[in-house]
Formats: C-alpha cells, sequence, structure tokens
C-alpha cells in the first residue's frame, strides 16, 4: 500500500491584535473561525496584570477590564474604555466560552503581551497552533500546542477531524478524541477514520464542549484553531 503524506498543509487559529493601548483605552481586533458566532457563544476579551507576559490563569479580571463581543461575525473590532490602567505589563486575552466566575475556569485561546503603556512599545501575539505530523490510511498524528500554562483536560478540550466537503457546523466529524492531559502541548492520534489518497481533510481544535458519551455530537462553538491538509502518495 503506498505510504501516505499531507501536503497543502494550511493552518488557522483564533487571533487578536492591539492596535493601541493607553491608560484608559485599548483598541483591539479579533478574527475567529469561520462558523463561530461570538456574542451568541459568549465570547469575550479581557486584559489581565502580567509583568512577564504569561497568562495568571487563577486571576479573574476586573469587570471594567472585560470587552463583551456584540456582533456575530467571526472577526471585528473592541475599544475598550475607562480602564485606568497603571503603567504596567499586561496580557490581552480572547475567551472563546462565557466569562468565568470561578480563577479555575479562565478558558483563553489567543494572547497578546503588552509589556508597556509607552508609545512605541512592540507587542508580542501568541496563538493556538496545530500541524499534521504523520498520516496513514486510517490514522492521523496531530500535534498542537496552547496558550503556556494552558490546561486542556480540564476545559474538556478535543479535537475532530472531517472531510473538507463536510460542514464542521452540522456534520458529525469522522472520528472525535479528547485531550487527556493537562499540558499546553502534545500529540494526539486520531484511530479509526479512513484518509483516502487526492481527499483534503480538515482538523479541528475545540477548547471545550466534548461530550464522553456521544463524543461525534460534542460542541462546536470554542473552535480556536483549524489545519486543513491533503492527502496524497509518495
Amino acid at each position: 500500500m503506498p505510504e501516505l503524506f499531507a501536503s497543502n498543509v494550511q493552518s488557522q487559529a483564533v487571533t487578536i491584535r492591539v492596535n493601541s493601548m493607553s491608560g484608559d483605552k485599548a483598541s483591539i481586533s479579533y478574527n475567529t473561525l469561520d462558523g463561530n458566532q461570538p456574542n451568541t457563544n459568549g465570547n469575550y476579551i479581557a486584559i489581565l496584570n502580567s509583568r512577564s507576559g504569561n497568562v495568571p490563569w487563577n486571576l479573574l479580571p476586573n469587570d471594567n477590564h472585560i470587552g463583551r463581543i456584540y456582533g456575530d461575525l467571526p472577526g471585528g473590532d473592541l475599544v475598550m474604555v475607562d480602564l485606568d490602567l497603571p503603567e504596567d505589563g499586561y496580557v490581552v486575552v480572547y475567551s472563546l466560552s462565557p466569562i468565568a466566575t470561578e480563577p479555575g475556569e479562565n478558558n483563553f485561546c489567543a494572547a497578546v503581551f503588552v509589556p508597556s503603556l509607552k508609545p512605541g512599545t512592540e507587542y508580542q501575539s501568541e496563538v493556538m497552533h496545530m500541524e499534521v505530523t504523520d498520516i496513514s490510511s486510517y490514522s492521523a498524528a496531530i500535534r498542537y500546542t496552547a496558550l503556556n500554562g494552558y490546561m486542556p483536560k480540564s476545559h474538556n478540550n478535543w479535537v475532530g477531524i472531517w472531510d473538507s466537503t463536510d460542514n464542521l457546523m452540522a456534520d458529525p466529524p469522522r472520528c472525535a478524541l479528547p485531550v487527556e492531559k493537562n499540558a499546553n502541548q502534545g500529540t494526539l492520534a486520531l484511530n479509526g477514520c479512513s484518509i483516502v489518497q487526492g481527499h483534503t481533510y480538515v482538523v479541528a481544535y475545540f477548547t471545550g464542549g466534548y461530550d464522553a458519551t456521544r463524543p461525534l455530537q460534542s460542541s462546536r462553538q470554542q473552535m480556536a484553531c483549524i489545519v486543513r491538509f491533503d492527502a496524497e502518495t509518495r
């Protein structure tokens, strides 16, 4: 049987960009994935104190440092005012899940480190990343990298694979797998799903919603990253 490999690999993830930020105002742009409805799904942006650039996962944001997304288009802009920020370091984060009420519930998939509010400061972005490392006739190995310190298992993260002709929001995945470790990076083996030469596939990573009783019906509301690839023979 000819050996398969992934070609024409393309990835896309939820991203945010801080256009400008001062002590009292921030202008932020965001892009989520097709099919996401930010307002309906309770998406929000938050500003948290961080001098290291790492997300302080156990720190809940102040109410006036939360920017709710009011539209259902997957991308847009947001202005936050009356922030009252001193000149310390901050991390601006995006959540695909509703606002956390307990520190352990923070569930962010993209971040921008703002080391200083001084003009000319360079901001540093961090996003979810996923790649296809190996494929065969009945499996695909997927390597993921989430934000530093993130705990996928605690948030019911999962990965699914679809044929490119499927509707990711409506059609069940060809197979689905939970992320079973609280490590922000690792490799998952999607076994038992047919990979056919000449077909294009999409793997999607979700930051919540896995249903162990009905894996193929798990919620698609928190899609953080996708990777598309063609299955070819060497």
